[in-house]
């Protein structure tokens, strides 16, 4: 795992999010309630970018078909089983940063 600085808090407004991409791995950055939370980019239902969505109570909406996602855990309260992976967010002095997993290694 790597921490990588992906933005200034003040560039994500509360209640949206941002995408991120290190490589293949593409993340999904929200700002909720004054608290940062990285959750997997892609929905498990027709791959919609949940970094495009939108946050309606404590839930990421994914703008393609409007499937939700509990914006801290990732879980899906409908299907439990087709949740996204939340990753590690930090607040550090220069910046916001994100736990990015590790890049396949090539031929893996």
């Amino acid at each position: 795992m790597t921490w990588i600085r992906v933005a200034a808090p003040e560039q994500i407004a509360e209640g949206r999010g941002i995408v991120v991409n290190k490589g293949p791995i593409s993340l999904a950055i929200f700002r909720h309630q004054g608290s940062f939370y990285a959750l997997d980019n892609e929905c498990p239902h027709q791959h919609g970018p949940l970094g495009m969505g939108w946050i309606e109570g404590e839930h990421v909406v994914c703008p393609l078909h409007h499937w939700k996602f509990d914006v801290r855990t990732g879980g899906m309260p409908l299907l439990p089983h087709l949740g996204v992976r939340p990753h590690p967010v930090e607040v550090r002095a220069d910046g916001l940063y994100v736990e990015f997993p590790d890049e396949p290694a090539s031929g893996a």
